[in-house]
């Protein structure tokens, strides 16, 4: 990850799961979590679908819509592809064909959840360890009196991590 970071999950609970957090956290919180699995989500169903050589389906990968991943949680990835990809071809009736056709041999065992790991606690998911990172050095910054603007946090953070010499240079 390059450029500014972003201090998205800073007042989610770290030890609970993703899951929860999606579902419970702050609205910055969720939509952070949310946008993340879904670009995971995307990544991963393009592998899938590299592998399966359906070149209807990973056509329209790239222009599905952001999801809601809590909403489709217990989707199987067939159901999930279905819901999102009918819409994009609604109106081109042999294009629906196909990718019809591509999205019936796709997984009805896995779902959006097992995929993303849902259940996985947010501090030791691997999708999120930059996230959680900053969100406890946030936490441990804004124990010092002097650092209690979220803008000072943000930038002593994202100052550190794009830091390439020595600690003592920092």
């Amino acid at each position: 990850m390059t450029g500014a970071l972003s201090l998205g999950l800073a007042r989610a609970d770290l030890t609970a799961t993703v899951l929860a957090n999606l579902t419970t956290g702050s609205a910055t919180v969720k939509a952070s979590i949310n946008a993340t699995l879904h670009a995971s989500l995307k990544k991963d169903l393009a592998n899938v679908i590299g592998q399966g050589g359906y070149p209807a389906i990973a056509g329209l990968l790239k222009q599905m819509p952001a999801a809601d991943i809590a909403a489709n949680q217990n989707a199987t990835l067939q159901a999930f592809l279905s819901a999102q990809l009918d819409p994009l071809v609604a109106k081109d009736p042999a294009m629906k064909q196909a990718v019809d056709a591509e999205v019936a041999n796709v997984s009805t065992a896995t779902t959006v959840a097992t995929l993303l790991n849902l259940n996985q606690p947010l501090q030791s998911h691997p999708l999120f360890t930059i996230g959680v990172n900053q969100a406890q050095l946030g936490e441990l910054l804004s124990t010092n009196p002097l650092l209690t603007s979220t803008q000072l946090q943000t930038d002593f953070i994202n100052a550190y991590a794009s830091s390439t010499g020595s600690m003592e240079d920092f």
